[in-house]
């Protein structure tokens, strides 16, 4: 199950990413396309891309390679208890 949400999370992120490529590659060849977005539009598209690629890359990484709650050592708050010797 873990390969195929990573695979999935990956087309989609590759497809996103193609998207903005061609949004930002139209917009640079403006005078031919007639495609035009404001310099702050296309910034924040630029910005969201890279938010988005690293969040979701992150969120599988952390998935695929994360440690399991069970397999954590618990934490002991407060006087640590010894025996006495």
């Amino acid at each position: 199950m873990l390969e195929r949400y990573s695979d999935n999370v990956f087309r989609f992120v590759v497809c996103y990413c193609i998207a903005v490529g061609c949004m930002l590659l139209l917009a640079g060849f403006h005078k031919h396309t007639d495609f035009e977005l404001p310099d702050t539009i296309l910034a924040i598209i630029a910005g969201s891309t890279a938010v988005s690629v690293i969040g979701l890359i992150g969120m599988v990484v952390s998935g695929l390679f994360g440690r399991s709650k069970t397999a954590m050592p618990k934490k002991r708050y407060g006087k640590s208890k010894s025996p006495a010797s």
